[in-house]
């Protein structure tokens, strides 16, 4: 049975937040910015030089979130397109629903950072969520784990939150080029070894994810590659879809294959995850970030109705589970997909590859994003 301790109201509720991505920094915003009183610390094992490179997706919904849209420069996508041996055979339109919106990832952790120091949380970089003490935890009424896909708090309590990890059949990795791509754009090149989905977020800038089964990583070298050779062979490989434009890796060209997340329970006493450390989508659909605003809105919510924490998070354990089913179901046979299409692509049956292609946009619909669904406690 949960021992449910009652906070002192005028007493301030000292809040740990471990990881200062997106998150972890709009919680913080939240909290410190609503008529509570929250104490918000967040720690961060980066350094504040570090920033993540490249760009994320938020739904035309999401601009609303903390002002999204005054704090930072998006850049709005005018459809989406599938190129297929260098030409597209696939070229929409904006569904009416639903229209994407592309930032730079480190202007977006830079404007919420700010927004954290002007209402007076601290910061604390390069402080490793998995050095904490037990005893440095315990000094805070509510601890919360938004330190991403390889959580440090998740792994800390994983006999409680019970997670369980399964991993896509395809090999990714996630770059950058200077080609702006207007619409969300899918590329099979003429080989079919790759599949490449790319997106503008600035003004010359895209992000730009490579996908390849096992078999063609192998065959590629991938993982002998420096990350200039990398890149060099993927301009290569895309020479036609990316026009001149060369592609960046980063400090390191990392190849991973996709782990979707899903935990038993996302509360172990005081202790709570959001965003990527309590679920993943995969990255097709581009709702991870939307995701993690909605974790903070459910939790925000569930704060200020329940008046112990351990409630609090029990309510938001109960509104969110089941989005995480929804969209993770969605996510995942969007993966599956683009497992499908390569195997396709590789085999060289043209007419599996095109039913494929066929599939992927039926009638230009959007599946609702996470942020939509209205139900709010």
């Amino acid at each position: 049975m949960a021992i449910r301790v009652a906070i002192n109201a005028s007493k301030p509720r000292k809040v740990l937040i471990v990881g200062a991505g997106a998150a972890g920094l709009s919680l913080a915003v939240v909290l410190a910015e609503s008529d509570r009183r929250y104490d918000i610390t967040v720690v961060e094992r980066g350094r504040p030089a570090e920033r993540p490179g490249f760009g994320i997706t938020l739904r035309e919904e999401g601009l609303s979130f903390l002002d999204l849209g005054t704090m930072i420069s998006g850049v709005h996508l005018q459809g989406r397109a599938f190129w297929k041996g260098g030409a597209a055979v696939v070229d929409l339109p904006n569904p009416a629903s639903t229209h994407l919106i592309c930032f730079s990832r480190a202007a977006f952790v830079n404007a919420l950072t700010k927004r954290c120091i002007d209402a007076d949380v601290e910061i604390r970089y390069g402080c490793d969520g998995a050095t904490l003490s037990d005893t440095y935890l315990e000094d805070f009424d509510l601890v919360v784990g938004a330190d991403g896909a390889d959580s440090a708090v998740r792994r800390r309590y994983e006999t409680d939150f019970k997670p369980e990890i399964g991993y896509g059949a395809n090999r990714y990795g996630w770059f950058g080029v200077d080609t702006a791509f207007e619409k969300l754009t899918i590329m099979l090149p003429e080989d079919g070894t790759m599949l490449g989905w790319a997106y503008k977020y600035s003004a010359g800038r895209s992000t730009f994810i490579v996908e390849c089964t096992e078999t063609r990583f192998r065959s590629n070298h991938f993982d002998e590659l420096s990350a200039e050779d990398t890149a060099r062979r993927l301009g290569e490989i895309f020479a036609t879809e990316l026009g001149e434009g060369s592609v960046a890796c980063g400090d390191a060209a990392r190849w991973m294959r996709f782990g979707t997340i899903t935990n038993t329970r996302l509360r172990h006493r005081n202790v709570v995850l959001i965003g990527d450390a309590a679920h993943t989508t995969h990255f097709s659909q581009g709702v991870g970030t939307m995701f993690a605003f909605d974790d903070v809105l459910a939790l925000q919510s569930a704060l200020d109705q329940h008046h112990a924490i351990v409630d609090a998070l029990d309510a938001y354990e109960a509104l969110q589970q089941p989005k995480i089913a929804e969209y993770q179901e969605i996510a995942t046979a969007s993966m599956r997909w683009s497992e499908k299409l390569l195997d396709c692509a590789e085999r060289g049956d043209d007419a599996c590859v095109s039913n494929l292609i066929a599939q992927r946009w039926p009638d230009n619909a959007v599946p609702p994003g996470p942020m939509n669904s209205g139900d709010r406690m």
